[in-house]
């Protein structure tokens, strides 16, 4: 049973499985640099055609891509991978546990997963992620409707040229 109806567990859960094999940024991108035939193709599949506003049985082209954060086939194959970050959970009972001056690290929970940006010309449009899976790093989530990779391209570009990488949570 779980808790009770409108209340939330916060019990901390066991962190995923720790990789065998650590991987590098470079490396996360050079695998989803590797998804993006995959991506174009799906967005050509179910986001290149949709149906005619004035005739639902036929099928319009191109109509379809902004659902996958593309303008046109053009944008499409300009398409490349941005920088990736790593994404962690933070639960709610480690925040509860927070104190002033408590270094972030020590409140968050590694995911092992990576999200990179599908961007054109700089501006996210999609996201491709990378994480671990069945013994190795690969693609776990190609092509999303566009939410994150705007905003973290914006991220990405404020503090661009810092120390610190950003991660997300």
């Amino acid at each position: 049973t779980g808790p009770p109806e409108g209340e939330y567990n916060v019990d901390v859960p066991p962190p995923p499985p720790t990789p065998s094999v650590s991987i590098s940024p470079e490396q996360v991108r050079e695998i989803a640099a590797a998804s993006l035939p995959t991506l174009r193709e799906t967005v050509r599949q179910n986001g290149g055609s949709s149906p005619c506003p004035d005739d639902p049985l036929a099928m319009c082209p191109h109509e379809g891509y902004p659902k996958y954060g593309f303008n046109n086939e053009q944008e499409l194959e300009l398409a490349t991978v941005g920088t990736p970050a790593e994404q962690f959970t933070l639960w709610p009972a480690a925040l509860k546990g927070f104190q002033p001056g408590q270094a972030l690290e020590e409140l968050v929970t590694p995911t092992h997963h990576w999200m990179v940006p599908v961007t054109v010309n700089g501006e996210g449009r999609n996201e491709i992620e990378v994480g671990w899976s069945d013994g190795t790093w690969q693609e776990t989530m190609c092509c999303a409707q566009p939410s994150i990779s705007p905003n973290l391209m914006a991220v990405q570009q404020q503090y661009a040229g810092r120390s610190t990488p950003v991660r997300t949570i």
